[in-house]
């Protein structure tokens, strides 16, 4: 991609988050340093406190670009609800999404345009952090990663350069993993075609799977941003959120998608849109 066009290019950030204040925090303040600005934040609220919501109102003090926190009712986990929502809400033509447990590298953003092109979409690169260096991180005023952690782990090393020759000889190969969506970039129009996620999907488990069958299905191609769009999943001892009976059903709801090629949900993005639209008009004959 030409460096016209992604300084052109209108970013969206979504932050997906649930009732971790602290963590979010780590990751906004993560955003506050990167070397190219999105040119908005969304945070997807799975049913936050009022804790989180202080959070926010905050750290959008110290941002240029503009915060919008979108909150549902909390209902149990879902997460495809809350970002379909954003993703209907969102201005930006390429959407970065971000899970609310992720420090971000300073050039997270800037590394993830880098390599935005028609026809693709793609995931980035993490490394598990460990409880202690997490609670670090949690009591510091920085959300830095330490150098020496840094090195610990290859989905850590910061060689862009690289990238490009990965991609090439990991192109066939990637298009049979699966999608990590809390560190994913789309075009939206990508998105808008498949459906965004399908919001039969409730519970942890396969959300992601599932979408990102469909946007192959679609004809895109995924590739995984090695050596740069570095992430730090900051450890929080297991989640009273992350297994759910529903783990089966959507599992069984993603080999579906992969079996009848499914490109479209029902249940997905098209009502969010349509309600975006309602609104508009109602906010323009006011």
């Amino acid at each position: 991609m030409s460096k016209f066009y992604a300084c052109s290019m209108k970013v969206t950030l979504i932050i997906s988050t649930y009732d971790a204040p602290r963590y979010l925090e780590c990751v906004l303040k993560s955003l506050l340093v990167q070397t190219r600005m999105p040119e908005e934040i969304l945070i997807a609220d799975d049913g936050s406190g009022q804790e989180t919501r202080a959070v926010i109102d905050q750290y959008r003090l110290l941002f240029s670009s503009p915060v919008e926190h979108l909150w549902q009712e909390n209902k149990g986990f879902r997460k495809s609800r809350i970002l379909n929502w954003a993703f209907a809400t969102a201005k930006g033509d390429y959407i970065l999404v971000l899970d609310g447990d992720l420090i971000v590298d300073k050039h997270y953003i800037a590394d993830q345009l880098r390599f935005a092109r028609p026809g693709y979409f793609s995931y980035a690169s993490r490394m598990m952090l460990p409880e202690k260096i997490t609670q670090q991180l949690l009591s510091s005023r920085a959300a830095i990663v330490p150098y020496r952690v840094r090195c610990g782990t290859i989905n850590a090393i910061l060689l862009p350069f690289i990238t490009p020759l990965y991609l090439s000889l990991t192109a066939k190969k990637i298009q049979r993993k699966t999608l990590r969506g809390g560190i994913m970039a789309a075009w939206r129009s990508d998105l808008i075609a498949v459906n965004g996620y399908d919001e039969a999907f409730e519970g942890w488990g396969y959300e992601d799977t599932d979408l990102g069958i469909r946007l192959q299905n679609s004809g895109l191609k995924m590739q995984h941003l090695k050596f740069c769009a570095v992430s730090y999943h900051m450890d929080h001892g297991g989640s009273n959120r992350i297994k759910s009976k529903q783990e089966a059903k959507n599992k069984t709801l993603a080999q579906k998608s992969h079996q009848k090629r499914l490109i479209r949900c029902e249940n997905g993005l098209d009502k969010w849109l349509k309600k975006s639209i309602l609104m508009s008009l109602n906010l323009a004959s006011d």
